[in-house]
């Protein structure tokens, strides 16, 4: 047999050991009063402390205890070619929403845009009883102003270097507009721009106190002016002013 104060010994050695890794180490009671003080700024804090985290506690348990309804179209596998369409009916009344407006819009879960869809959207009349009567008539496309075409060569004043300033201070408003010609937007906007111009002179004949004109950002002689203003994407449209100083901001 061991004596009793041996035992209690390496029982009180092990204890001490095992202490000796405590990471969270605490001060004695009798020293706490000593090294610590209240403060009221501390006090606020610990209280607000406390009142956030029971609201956060609040809200989680909320949320986890709220009951949430979802709806979800799974298809089964496809397996044949016959297969891979689904008939969806939708039943929602417009009553003053023509049938031509109505549009249907798809993606799919990573959020894309199914492109073809409009095109293979077919609309009906139906009866009081649900039944088709007649199909309805697709919608004429419509020509918008990003769709002109101009014909003829072009008549607005192509500015160089050279001949910027004399135009410049000729009109009381030139808006010019920056392009490149390989520039697909440019382009679009060039008959515009035509239409524009050539809509100006028909109602206002011999009236130049407005101006468009066009400079080409990619010809030798433009070049300089496109640096000048800072023109850094195509097309750009600018407003000068006949009294413009400059280091006038353009419009």
């Amino acid at each position: 047999q061991f004596p009793r104060s041996s035992l209690n010994f390496d029982a009180s050695e092990m204890l001490n050991s095992f202490k000796a890794v405590d990471f969270y180490r605490k001060l004695k009671r009798d020293l706490q009063a000593e090294l610590t003080e209240t403060s009221f700024a501390g006090a606020a804090l610990s209280i607000f402390a406390a009142v956030v985290m029971l609201a956060l506690i609040f809200a989680e348990l909320n949320s986890f205890l709220a009951i949430q309804e979802e709806s979800k179209v799974v298809l089964d596998q496809i397996t044949s070619v016959t297969d891979d369409t689904l008939q969806i009916n939708i039943n929602i009344t417009f009553h003053r929403l023509k049938c031509e407006y109505a549009s249907v819009d798809v993606t799919n879960f990573m959020g894309t845009h199914d492109a073809e869809m409009a095109a293979r959207v077919q609309k009906v009349h139906l009866n009081k009883a649900g039944l088709t009567t007649t199909e309805h008539p697709d919608r004429p496309a419509v020509q918008h102003s990003t769709d002109e075409v101009h014909d003829g060569s072009m008549t607005t004043e192509l500015l160089t270097e050279l001949t910027f300033e004399a135009h410049h201070h000729t009109h009381q408003i030139m808006i010019v507009n920056f392009f490149a010609p390989w520039c697909h937007w440019c382009q679009r906007l060039a008959p515009v721009w035509e239409k524009t111009a050539q809509t100006l002179a028909k109602h206002h004949p011999g009236d130049t106190r407005l101006a468009l004109t066009r400079v080409d950002c990619t010809a030798e002689g433009s070049a300089p002016l496109c640096a000048k203003f800072g023109i850094d994407a195509f097309p750009s449209i600018l407003v000068f002013r006949k009294d413009d100083t400059g280091t006038s901001e353009h419009e």
